[in-house]
């Protein structure tokens, strides 16, 4: 697992996904629908959890993408292949919410594409690589 700091750095362009605030239950409702191939790349928390952390996210207005916050640490990134650049989108609109870091599994080690280098590619760099059973299913 890679912990990364962000430099605030936004994709120049501008966004053309618009992100609104939803309650936590409306974020897990539609985390809880994704393919269990997205959610093996995430920390999912339960509802009560999130709500003790005063975990605030986000959701696109189709509600293809989104991301939590916990205070400046961005989780729980997701984008559907119907919302094109959504996951790009999710990241711009964390960072203006405050966001500016975030933990990755590098699940496709080796490979040329992985959440790594989706984060490096938005200006993210890796400040600490963390060892993580690769049988755990929960991952941030």
């Amino acid at each position: 697992m890679n912990e990364s700091l962000n430099n605030a750095k936004l994709e120049k362009r501008e966004d053309t996904i618009e992100f609104e605030s939803v309650t936590i239950e409306v974020f897990i409702e539609v985390l809880s629908k994704l393919p269990e191939e997205s959610k093996k790349r995430m920390r999912l928390l339960g509802l009560d959890e999130m709500n003790e952390r005063e975990i605030k996210t986000f959701l696109s207005k189709t509600r293809l993408s989104g991301f939590a916050l916990d205070d400046s640490y961005i989780m729980n990134v997701f984008s559907k292949n119907e919302e094109k650049d959504g996951g790009t989108a999710a990241v711009n609109q964390a960072i203006r919410e405050g966001g500016n870091w975030l933990k990755c599994a590098d699940l496709e080690k080796g490979e040329t594409w992985g959440l790594p280098n989706f984060y490096s590619g938005l200006g993210f760099k890796e400040f600490k690589e963390l060892k993580i059973q690769t049988s755990q299913t929960l991952y941030s």
